[in-house]
């Protein structure tokens, strides 16, 4: 390494390798520092314990087509006022165990392409919705923010 020592006491590195090494170095521990400050603050909230571990979904059922659906449609101008307040009236109806289930899979699968926001998130923007109150309610009495 080749250092040479400027009038005020400072050492300059001259090697260019040593150099990238540095920046390298600086851009992942920022990058690691916003990160750990991301999970500090609560950015991402974990898998939701299902309220009745479980016996509360029916056999067979899934939540992969409502999540979709309200990942294709929420935050969208273009998805008819009637059919989203429909999926929210589906949401009012899922047990508790279904409920979670549907929050976790929203979460686990979309919920980082969409800025860390989980879907009692997403559902507090949406404007237009008839019983998005009752529906941010009951997510909430589960724990699921």
């Amino acid at each position: 390494m080749n250092l040479a020592s400027l009038a005020g006491g400072v050492t300059v590195v001259k090697n260019r390798a040593f150099q990238w090494f540095l920046v390298v170095f600086a851009i992942l521990l920022i990058g690691y520092l916003i990160y750990r400050q991301g999970q500090k603050s609560g950015g991402f909230q974990a898998a939701a314990k299902l309220p009745n571990n479980g016996s509360g979904i029916p056999q067979g059922w899934t939540p992969t087509k409502l999540v979709d659906e309200l990942w294709d449609n929420l935050g969208t101008i273009f998805w008819s006022w009637t059919e989203r307040n429909s999926k929210i009236e589906t949401l009012l109806n899922l047990t508790p165990d279904q409920l979670a289930a549907v929050y976790n899979d929203y979460n686990y699968r979309y919920g980082k392409k969409d800025g860390n926001t989980s879907l009692t998130k997403k559902i507090s923007k949406e404007i237009f919705l008839l019983r998005q109150s009752e529906i941010l309610a009951k997510l909430r009495s589960y724990g699921l923010y």
